[in-house]
């Protein structure tokens, strides 16, 4: 007999560090524990770096160390290192679970989304749930928007856009909360979403 395994990722643990897309998270974790689910949630930690997660209110909670925002390479070797561990994290919890679970896999952005689908390539019996707060693309253009924008910023945009575009595309169900990010999502989808 198989049963349901969550598996959310989103930056942080909401109690560890406030943020509207991680109360989102944390609180679906809750949720789904409080059910009689079992759930892990992945998420970075400024100060904790564990092999073993911390049981909240019901929920497995991994915790990852954030990577320094000063490093050489910067955001591009800070943005492998984020794939690293949450694939790492993966295989420690498939690991430790029957092989007859069903995953039911849920990332809270396009980081974490993509580290639990290139973390569970091997998984046939994976339902890949993407929820979108606001695309990555248009956060970072946003942000952009109010420097200069250049050729590096044009790249990056380009960068986030195929990755969400990929994640998109791999992922069984794509939610969002509003008609304003759905209509960003459909425009930058490359029809990759009906």
């Amino acid at each position: 007999m198989y049963s349901r395994i969550f598996i959310i990722a989103s930056s942080v643990w909401f109690f560890d560090e406030f943020g509207g897309a991680d109360k989102i998270a944390t609180d679906l974790a809750i949720a789904l524990a409080r059910k009689g689910h079992r759930v892990h949630y992945i998420g970075a930690h400024s100060l904790t770096d564990v092999s073993s997660p911390s049981t909240e209110q019901g929920v497995q909670v991994w915790r990852y160390l954030k990577p320094q925002k000063n490093t050489r390479g910067g955001s591009l070797t800070n943005f492998f290192y984020h794939l690293w561990k949450i694939r790492a994290i993966l295989k420690i919890i498939y690991s430790s679970e029957s092989s007859d679970n069903v995953y039911i896999l849920n990332g809270h952005g396009a980081l974490q989304q993509l580290g639990l689908i290139l973390g569970s390539l091997k998984k046939e019996r994976a339902l890949k749930v993407f929820s979108v707060h606001s695309p990555a693309a248009e956060e970072y253009l946003a942000g952009a928007a109010s420097a200069n924008m250049g050729f590096k910023e044009t790249i990056v945009a380009w960068l986030l856009r195929r990755m969400e575009n990929y994640c998109y595309r791999r992922s069984d169900v794509v939610q969002c909360f509003s008609a304003y990010t759905a209509s960003l999502i459909k425009k930058n989808s490359k029809n990759h979403l009906k």
